[in-house]
Parts: structure tokens; C-alpha cells; sequence
């Protein structure tokens, strides 16, 4: 079941990142993002990262203050959360104590979106 679930071949890849992309304002912050729960994110990462960022370029409607992906290793337990501009690499790294390197950074455990919502919330809130 994990597997075919991770296939991502050919435009699998695309069609997975627009089904779950959304641009909307949260917290009075334009913020877009999209999430994969699949397996071997590593190497999706690795192997088709100009893609990702293409594929992201493509469906951004807007100029989003904040942009995201968060891709879940559903049979290894960890993110890895590719940032798409320096602001974003920022708020997330402050939020989740995460650091990124060009862009990515990995978690040692999984965290889905709406919990990194929440702690967004949480910062803007004290902000």
C-alpha cells in the first residue's frame, strides 16, 4: 500500500503536488503549500528537486510571503520540508528548530501540516 502510494513517476509527481496545493492567507500572511506522504523522500529530494521547484513555480497563482512543501517519510518517520524562498526558511526554521541547508531541512521524527500550522500560529501569536 506504501508503495503504490509513493509512486511518483512521470507526471505522478506533478499531479500529487497540485492535488494538494493550496494558497491561502492564515494569520493575515499569504502562505502556500502542498504535502506528500509517500516513501523514500529522500531520494525524490535528490533526484528531482529542480523539478519540485518547477512544478511549485508553475502552480503559484500568487507571490506567497511564506511557501512550502512538506514531504512525510511515511515508512522512515522523518520530513523533509523544502523551503522556497529564505523568508520561509526563517519562520520554519524558529518554529520546528529545524536548519536549512540550500532550502531543505529533515526532521528526526514526522510532523504533519496542520501541526506546523499550529506552531505558526502559535509564533504569530506572540509575535
Amino acid at each position: 500500500m506504501f508503495l503504490a502510494k509513493s509512486d511518483l513517476h512521470g507526471d505522478k509527481l506533478r499531479e500529487m503536488l497540485a492535488y494538494d496545493y493550496h494558497e491561502r492567507n492564515f494569520m493575515g500572511r499569504k502562505m502556500a503549500t502542498s504535502q506528500i506522504e509517500a516513501v523514500g523522500v529522500n531520494n525524490l529530494t535528490k533526484n528531482r528537486l529542480a523539478e519540485i521547484h518547477q512544478i511549485i513555480s508553475d502552480l503559484t497563482q500568487e507571490n506567497p510571503e511564506y511557501q512550502f512543501l512538506n514531504l512525510i517519510d511515511i515508512l522512515d518517520n522523518f520530513n523533509i520540508i523544502i523551503a522556497f524562498n529564505e523568508k520561509t526558511e526563517k519562520l520554519l526554521g524558529e518554529v520546528l528548530n529545524i536548519k536549512f541547508q540550500n532550502g531543505i531541512a529533515k526532521t528526526s521524527h514526522i510532523i504533519m501540516r496542520k501541526e506546523i500550522f499550529a506552531k505558526i500560529k502559535e509564533y504569530f501569536d506572540h509575535e
